[in-house]
């Protein structure tokens, strides 16, 4: 982890002398990539800096810093999904993912760590497998019943998190949502603390695309535009804190790019 200047930098007295409660953010990426991947089928125009895989995951580094909310002291980002294929293919996951950046704000500046990412093998594209939905409320779970961190930010729109939620609530613990529209469980929209909608993180306005006569279709699946981030420090947690996932590093994957 690695404290800096940025956009998210405390703008007020308040800010300086109220430290931020510790934060992680949970990823449910199956559910997350599904629901970006029909709601582009239905002709929503991706942003150019998304970085998608098919059926694996989806990831904007503004999904921790976005115009309308800004998550806050995010100390670390772990990111579960699954795909299809051996371990060769879940590692070259991992080293996708573990090359991701986030940027978060801080108690004395900006937040800055990788994506740690777990990675589950399953049969078919179409399964979502259950790996995926017990090892993040097993590992939410162990987080809300230690002082390490005070509030959680779960990336879902899952209505099966629900009991989780009101478990970690109960806990004394904040919790907040984001999820997209498609698909979404509307108890979700007012179970938690917080609620952020993803739609306009991840997809040009829709005015954006009428206006501009684009056909989302015609975008490939698989695309990333920006300029790979920096090398960084992945932000860590005291000692005695679970282990979630491993950092690699990947020279070798390729996405296309937009024409």
């Amino acid at each position: 982890m690695r404290f800096r200047r940025s956009k998210h930098s405390p703008k007020s007295e308040l800010d300086v002398t109220m430290p931020l409660p510790r934060s992680i953010l949970f990823i449910d990426g199956e559910n997350l990539c599904i629901r970006y991947q029909e709601m582009h089928r239905e002709g929503r125009l991706p942003r150019n800096d998304v970085v998608h895989h098919k059926d694996t995951f989806v990831w904007r580094s503004q999904i921790t810093g976005a115009e309308t909310f800004r998550l806050e002291k995010v100390v670390r980002v772990c990111y579960y999904t699954s795909v299809v294929g051996d371990d060769d293919k879940v590692v070259q996951v991992k080293q996708r993912l573990s090359q991701l950046q986030y940027d978060s704000r801080g108690d004395d500046g900006g937040i800055v760590g990788r994506v740690v990412p777990v990675v589950f093998k399953k049969v078919s594209k179409s399964q979502k497998v259950k790996n995926v939905d017990i090892q993040i409320v097993i590992d939410v779970m162990r987080f809300a019943f230690t002082d390490e961190i005070e509030r959680v930010y779960l990336a879902s729109g899952d209505g099966d998190y629900l009991p989780l939620i009101h478990e970690v609530m109960r806990r004394g613990k904040q919790v907040e949502i984001l999820a997209f529209s498609s698909g979404l469980s509307e108890a979700l929209r007012y179970t938690a603390d917080n609620f952020y909608l993803l739609d306009d993180v991840f997809f040009e306005p829709t005015n954006t695309l009428a206006s501009s006569g684009c056909d989302a279709a015609s975008r490939p699946d698989d695309y990333r535009t920006a300029a790979p981030p920096p090398r960084v420090c992945a932000a860590r947690l005291p000692s005695g804190s679970p282990h979630v996932g491993q950092i690699r590093e990947d020279h070798d994957s390729v996405i296309a790019r937009p024409p």
